[in-house]
C-alpha cells in the first residue's frame, strides 16, 4: 500500500500531505476525482481501524499492569513491584505504552487534516462527517489512555524509589504497598505490605 511507509514512520504531517496529494490533478466533479476521493476515504477508514487496533492492544496491556498495581481481593492492600528490576520493567512497559499513544495521536492528527483537505476538494460530503466522528472517538480513547498511563506512572515511580528501601526492611518483608497520604496530607508514606514504614516522599 502506498501509505505504508508513512504509517511506519509515524509522521502525521507526512500522512496528511500524502492523503491530499494528486487529487487536484483531476477536474472538480469528474468521475476520476470522485473515484480518487473515494479511495482516499477508504484509506482513512483503514487508518482509523489501525489506530483503534493499537489502542485496543494498549488498553489490554495496560489493564494487566494496572491489575498488578491494584488492590488484591478488595482488601485495599496493593500489590506492587517487589524489586528495582520489577519496577524497572513496569516503567519500561509504561514508556512503550506512551510511545504507542504518541504514534496514535500523530496518525489521528494526520488523518484528520487529510480528511479536511479531501473534503474541501470533493463534491461528496456525506461520508466526511462519519470519518470525523470516528477520528473523534480515537482522540477520546487515546486521551483516556493517556490519563491512565500518567496515573500508573506516578505509582510506579514511587514504588521504584522505595524498592531498594524494602530490601533493608528489618522485618524481611517482600512486598511494597501503594503510597498513602500522611496525616497532614502534604506527602505520601511508603510502607511494606505488613505496614512497616519505609519513609515518605
Amino acid at each position: 500500500r502506498p501509505l505504508s511507509p508513512v504509517w511506519q514512520s509515524g509522521d502525521g504531517e507526512e500522512l496528511a500531505v500524502a492523503l491530499g496529494r494528486g487529487i487536484e490533478d483531476h477536474p472538480l466533479g469528474s468521475e476520476a476525482r470522485k473515484s480518487e476521493c473515494q479511495r482516499r476515504r477508504a484509506e482513512i477508514l483503514e487508518g482509523v481501524m489501525q489506530i483503534q487496533h493499537v489502542l485496543g492492544e494498549t488498553e489490554r496491556d495496560l489493564e494487566g499492569l494496572e491489575l498488578e498495581l491494584s488492590s488484591s481481593a478488595g482488601s485495599g492492600a496493593a500489590v506492587g513491584p517487589t524489586s528495582s528490576a520489577e519496577a524497572g520493567n513496569a516503567s519500561r512497559a509504561l514508556k512503550a505504552f506512551s510511545g504507542r499513544l504518541q504514534w496514535a495521536a500523530s496518525m489521528e492528527d494526520g488523518l484528520r487534516r487529510g480528511t479536511d483537505t479531501i473534503a474541501s476538494l470533493d463534491t461528496e460530503v456525506e461520508d466526511y462527517a462519519v470519518l470525523a466522528a470516528c477520528l473523534g472517538e480515537c482522540r477520546a480513547r487515546y486521551g483516556a489512555l493517556g490519563r491512565r498511563i500518567a496515573a500508573a506512572s506516578v505509582t510506579v515511580a514511587a514504588l521504584a524509589a522505595a524498592a531498594d528501601a524494602l530490601e533493608g526492611c528489618d522485618f524481611s518483608c517482600t512486598q511494597l504497598a501503594l503510597p498513602r497520604k500522611d496525616s497532614r496530607g502534604s506527602g505520601s508514606l511508603l510502607t511494606c505490605r505488613e505496614g512497616h514504614s519505609l519513609g515518605s516522599f
